[in-house]
């Protein structure tokens, strides 16, 4: 398990970035804005420990492990519960990977859980360090807000070079039709 923890102002910003959840778990009750990463959602004992810090329902943290979730989000009452997905594909030749993202927002935090090992929101954390734009200064609304751009912005370098494979698969059968 990996986690890199945010604490963040208008003024200041805090980060920490380790393996050890006992780390980040006094962040739970510490009233300053919070934004965690946590990579590595199979480590069980690791995520009881966060889920009984933050007070998350025990269904939550059964739909972060079980990665085949549909997109959603769900009120708890003191937090919301959001599944996306991240659409991505390193090299034309290859398939599409579909990687779960949970993330929970609460008044103050935001919890972000990543299926795989890749950081989409790593430009997002970049911009938080050189205090560019209104992350820093707006709530957990607006991060999440934030979070949910980051994927869905992925997801048009994609759709256009899905678009490009259509197209050439349409020109191969036109000009090199046979009976297969």
């Amino acid at each position: 398990m990996s986690l890199t923890a945010v604490t963040y102002s208008d003024q200041a910003f805090q980060e920490i970035q380790t393996d050890q959840v006992e780390e980040v778990l006094p962040l739970a009750t510490n009233a300053a804005k919070k934004w965690i990463t946590i990579q590595g959602i199979h480590h069980i004992e690791g995520l009881q420990q966060l889920s009984a810090a933050f007070g998350l329902h025990p269904l939550v943290v059964e739909d972060i492990v079980n990665t085949d979730q549909r997109p959603k989000i769900e009120d708890y009452g003191d937090y919301l519960f959001v599944v996306m997905k991240a659409v991505s594909r390193h090299d034309p030749a290859q398939a599409l990977m579909v990687e779960q993202i949970s993330v929970i927002v609460g008044t103050n935090y935001v919890l972000c859980f990543l299926e795989g090992t890749d950081d989409p929101f790593a430009g997002l954390r970049e911009r938080f360090r050189n205090e560019k734009g209104r992350l820093r200064t707006m709530g957990s609304d607006y991060l999440v807000y934030a979070h949910l751009d980051t994927i869905v912005d992925q997801y048009f370098p994609l759709l256009e070079q899905l678009g490009e494979d259509i197209e050439l698969l349409e020109e191969r059968l036109i000009t090199q039709a046979d009976r297969e």
